[in-house]
């Protein structure tokens, strides 16, 4: 296991991923929906908000532009001046150090991605259930590492995991890493791998008789993929609109493909997530045991 000093060396620059200018509206419009589902019939506006492990902060931005009071935890000093740059007038606090929140309690807490990369998963969950608000809401949201749609779109498993499990491992543990779950398991980036009953198991750690545990839902990465490849594809103009014209008369094909994505992701989805509810009082957890 990592030490802690060289997971936060390894982490400098490693969760900066500048996002593309013309993709930043989009991205944190998408992440207002997330939050909307997650925080459904819930007034948002005046609640506080901790992004833990926010990165680039595109969920705080989110978060800010809802109304909620916002803050971001983040170690990596590229994504917070990067994020310190892109926000402008909005009032959100950025903190490398929990101890910095003192006696703060937050009405929700995101935790996106993170939780794998902590040595200590269980501990991280209980001090973020700490900081909650009586009523208040902590979303977990992790790969699942029993997923097969992984193999459905090479230029992620192969590019984007396979390429960097080998950068930091080696060619066998990245194979082993593709073809065998847990998929995402390759320290010392991921330092462990969730599945969904696995998740409930560490959330009872908190207390807490309100755990909801279910899919992310992404049910258009299939079409999404193709037409990523096509914008971010190095070809002419001319190359573009032939594949697309090539595209078109596959149709038929891309969409049953589709329809098999949805099925897939509905029985083994690439994300899952874990929200807890902390109760408005410790007399609510007593009675209800």
């Amino acid at each position: 296991m990592p030490l802690e000093q060289e997971q936060k060396e390894f982490y400098q620059g490693f969760l900066f991923n500048k996002p593309n200018t013309k993709d930043i509206k989009k991205t944190v419009q998408r992440k207002k929906t997330d939050l909307l589902n997650f925080l459904k019939n819930t007034p948002l506006n005046g609640m506080t908000f901790l992004d833990y492990g926010g990165g680039t902060g595109m969920a705080a931005l989110a978060a800010s532009e809802l109304g909620l009071e916002t803050f971001l935890y983040e170690i990596d000093e590229e994504a917070v001046e990067f994020l310190s740059a892109l926000k402008q007038n909005k009032p959100i606090g950025i903190y490398s150090d929990l101890s910095q929140f003192k006696e703060k309690k937050f009405d929700v807490i995101l935790c996106d991605n993170v939780i794998e990369h902590v040595d200590a998963p269980k501990e991280l969950m209980k001090r973020l259930y700490s900081l909650l608000q009586p009523n208040g809401v902590l979303i977990f949201k992790t790969p699942n590492m029993r997923n097969i749609r992984m193999w459905l779109y090479p230029h992620l498993s192969l590019l984007h995991y396979i390429r960097k499990t080998m950068v930091y491992n080696n060619l066998s543990v990245a194979v082993r890493a593709l073809l065998f779950r847990p998929w995402c398991l390759d320290p010392p980036r991921h330092l462990f791998s969730f599945s969904k009953q696995s998740l409930h198991v560490l959330g009872k750690a908190t207390s807490s008789t309100e755990i909801e545990i279910g899919n992310c839902p992404n049910n258009s990465l299939f079409l999404a993929s193709i037409y990523n490849g096509l914008k971010n594809a190095r070809t002419t103009v001319f190359n573009k609109i032939a594949l697309g014209f090539i595209l078109l008369t596959l149709l038929p094909l891309l969409f049953l493909l589709q329809i098999a994505d949805w099925i897939i992701q509905n029985l083994s989805a690439f994300e899952i997530y874990m929200k807890i509810k902390k109760p408005k009082s410790l007399e609510n957890v007593t009675s209800s045991l």
